[in-house]
């Protein structure tokens, strides 16, 4: 059982590696030429080199959460399953198919996540960080749904048979990364382009858990004759590494690196490339988990509820394996900022995931985003995204930036202008230091 558990923690639970704070999140996460500093480690490691009026920058904070599916809202719910939104509880044909409609594809989606920068640290050139970090994803086939509400013939031959009806990965580990960027002149080449800033940054995961679902598979079966029945048949494969008396069980590397110049001084651009060729090899205590269950019903008992569960059979079995790696999700970065007059600073990104690996969207994420400053030290945010798993995305944020100290805080929403319709919540804020 508790590895059931564990495995419904780090798919439910999902830690994300710093895909946004309390500035960029408030951009819309349109921040690859604009992340300056210890932002830099993970937006775009030749920032680093950029100018940012200070020596020495130190994260004191940095937390993030968000909660969000793929089709439904808390106006959802009210609408649907309330007194006040539906006061007949009951549901027609057109009410159904206005619910179904809502769910994007042909799945259903669910991410809870947050974050923790525990340390973060950038001093001229040179950036450090050490994040608790994760990237996971869990699905599961609509089909059922669509059973439950318009139900199904069930003729003399009917076999419902589903051997993907759920997918999930997800992982979490300590990351520990060291970047570093150094500036190229280029003027005498390219007139009016300022310094080419080349930067990298290598990554160190101590991996604390993982859990990948290998099989999901689901089966109802309709067996004809004189003592008719039902067959059920249901079975979940799925591999695992968990700490074991202190021991964790992960080992990897990644590396990232990226580019960014300017033109005149109002352009900025950024390309980068997070995690190419990475992965973590899952050593210790990895387990292979499988769960069974079938059972033959006859339908005159179903009808009459006398079920009892006397053809039941369970099997819940947990078995060692030999050890695996996973690879990490592959991200690639392309960004334009441009300084419209010196209070509004306007941002535009493309977002490309390279690989699938722990749900990593390869559907284009594109997005602009805005701030403006009316005091020195009051930065107002805005922005938004299209694509990846946000589908759509509209953020705001604000800033209070002060010498030696900054305090940033923003909110987005996911497919709506307003929280109680929106499909998700993300916050986020941050504290640093300057010196």
């Amino acid at each position: 059982m508790k590895k059931i558990i564990f495995l419904l923690i780090l798919f439910i639970v999902s830690l994300y590696a710093q895909e946004f704070d309390g500035s960029s999140l408030g951009m819309g996460g349109n921040y690859t030429a604009k992340g300056l500093g210890i932002d830099a480690l993970y937006w775009n490691p030749a920032n680093l080199a950029l100018p940012r009026g200070n020596a020495v920058e130190l994260n004191l904070l940095s937390l993030n959460s968000s909660v969000y599916n793929n089709s439904f809202s808390f106006h959802t719910y009210n609408r649907y399953f309330t007194q006040a939104g539906n006061p007949d509880n009951f549901l027609d044909e057109q009410e159904k198919k206005d619910f179904l409609g809502l769910i994007s594809g042909n799945q259903i989606a669910l991410d809870i996540r947050t974050n923790t920068n525990v340390l973060g640290l950038a001093f001229n050139n040179f950036g450090m960080a050490v994040q608790a970090v994760a990237y996971g994803h869990v699905a599961v086939n609509r089909r059922p749904l669509d059973m439950a509400l318009n139900g199904e013939g069930i003729d003399s031959t009917y076999v419902y048979h589903e051997p993907n009806q759920a997918s999930g990965s997800s992982y979490s580990a300590a990351k520990i990364s060291i970047g570093y960027a150094y500036p190229f002149r280029i003027s005498r080449f390219l007139p009016g382009f300022s310094d080419l800033a080349v930067g990298f940054a290598v990554n160190y995961y101590i991996g604390i858990g993982v859990a990948q679902v290998r099989q999901v598979d689901a089966m109802l079966k309709r067996i004809p004759g004189d003592d008719e029945s039902i067959v059920i048949n249901a079975m979940l494969r799925a591999r695992f590494a968990t700490p074991d008396n202190g021991l964790l069980p992960g080992r990897g590397k990644g590396f990232d690196f990226g580019f960014s110049s300017g033109y005149g001084s109002r352009w900025k651009f950024g390309l980068s490339f997070s995690d190419i060729g990475s992965s973590i090899n899952w050593s210790a205590n990895t387990q292979q988990h499988v769960t069974m269950h079938y059972d033959s019903v006859k339908t005159l008992d179903l009808i009459n509820g006398n079920n009892n569960g006397d053809h039941a059979v369970d099997q819940d079995t947990t078995t060692d394996i030999a050890s695996f790696s996973t690879k990490l999700p592959a991200i690639m970065r392309i960004g334009v900022a441009y300084r419209f007059f010196s209070k509004l600073l306007l941002t535009a990104d493309y977002r490309q995931g390279l690989n699938k690996a722990f749900g990593n969207p390869r559907t284009p994420r594109v997005g602009v985003g805005a701030e403006y400053t009316p005091l020195d030290w009051l930065p107002v945010r805005g922005g938004f995204a299209l694509g990846g798993n946000e589908s759509f995305l509209i953020a705001m944020g604000f800033g209070l930036h002060f010498r030696f100290f900054d305090f940033d805080y923003s909110i987005a929403m996911k497919n709506a202008l307003w929280p109680t319709h929106s499909e998700g919540v993300f916050t986020a804020l941050s504290f640093k230091l300057k010196l």
